[in-house]
């Protein structure tokens, strides 16, 4: 109960025509309520309630019954908007359980995919040819120790060139895992340091 009066209501105040205190009055038929409960079964739960003078056939009873249909219907309306329903409950815990299942399903996707990864890897192309890649490499430092030796300019260009060699010999050594192989050395032409 609301403690708006019906709007076929008029509250009267402490020394108005109620006496003893606050209470209201059907504009309808006359009658004064200073009691809550006695008011809201007159006037009904909110503004948009008949008053039970308006209801042809107005017995005691059947107001009763329409009161607490409407009370009830507010209630139940009042748990559909909060969603605390059972069937809003039952629907969120469904919604939850589909997404943890969703979930796993889908971890369990992404696990089987690395074991995949990891036993064939070279049906995926994630390998590179070994023997390719080192070749490539072994080239690579040839051509910078040749760009080295008719080197002509600055001496920071030549440890630049130097320091990218040795990259590349670490990164032949790291490729070989373990297989040692005997660096040639850079020769110094001369006048250069380093």
């Amino acid at each position: 109960m609301t403690s708006v009066p019906h709007s076929g209501a008029k509250s009267v105040t402490p020394g108005g025509s109620v006496a003893g205190g606050a209470g209201w009055r059907c504009f309808h038929c006359d009658e004064t309520f200073t009691d809550r409960r006695c008011a809201a079964a007159h006037f009904g739960a909110d503004e948009d309630a008949a008053p039970a003078c308006q209801i042809k056939g107005s017995e005691v009873g059947l107001v009763e019954a329409l009161r607490r249909a409407e009370k009830d219907a507010g209630d139940a309306w009042f748990a559909i908007h909060n969603e605390s329903t059972e069937a809003a409950q039952a629907y969120y815990a469904q919604n939850s359980r589909h997404r943890e299942q969703m979930v796993a399903v889908e971890q369990a996707g992404y696990d089987r995919g690395l074991a995949d990864a990891k036993a064939h890897p070279e049906t995926l192309g994630l390998t590179a040819d070994a023997p390719d890649l080192l070749e490539a490499l072994r080239e690579a430092r040839d051509a910078l120790h040749q760009h080295y030796v008719d080197w002509d300019g600055e001496p920071e260009d030549a440890v630049s060139l130097q320091l990218a060699r040795a990259k590349c010999d670490a990164a032949i050594a790291k490729a070989t895992a373990g297989e040692t192989r005997n660096a040639e050395p850079i020769h110094r032409r001369d006048g250069d340091e380093g």
